[in-house]
Parts: C-alpha cells; sequence; structure tokens
C-alpha cells in the first residue's frame, strides 16, 4: 500500500508546475530509508523522478533549491 501510494507521488512530481511540490517532492524523496527504496524497486523509478525534477524548465518559476 505505501509503495503504491509513493509511485503515485513520483510520478506526480514530474509534471507538477508548482515548484513548491517539486520541492517538497524531492526532499521528501530524499529521506527515505534503504528498505522502503529498495521496495518493489521504487529506487528504479524514483531516481529517473528526482533527476527530471531538477532540469531546469526554463520557466520564470525555476528553482534552484529544488535542484540542490
Amino acid at each position: 500500500m505505501l509503495i503504491t501510494e509513493l509511485m503515485a507521488m513520483v510520478k506526480a512530481s514530474m509534471y507538477d508546475d508548482n515548484i513548491s511540490v517539486t520541492r517538497g517532492f524531492n526532499m521528501a524523496f530524499g529521506v527515505l530509508s534503504i528498505h522502503v527504496l529498495e521496495r518493489d524497486g521504487l529506487y528504479l523509478t524514483l531516481i529517473p523522478s528526482i533527476m527530471q525534477n531538477c532540469i531546469p524548465k526554463n520557466k520564470e518559476s525555476d528553482d534552484a533549491e529544488t535542484r540542490k
């Protein structure tokens, strides 16, 4: 159940234009334990999502804090 909910959040974080949401997702994903990340291969989806969130989008709302 937890992994299913996390997977839904991972996909949503990549397409949200709100920089606060993107930053929050990246910060939250960064504190997950190794046991959660390894479960059902969550890290295989999580790493590309974090990388996608860190790419500058060439918008006025780009946020250096998210990429940091």
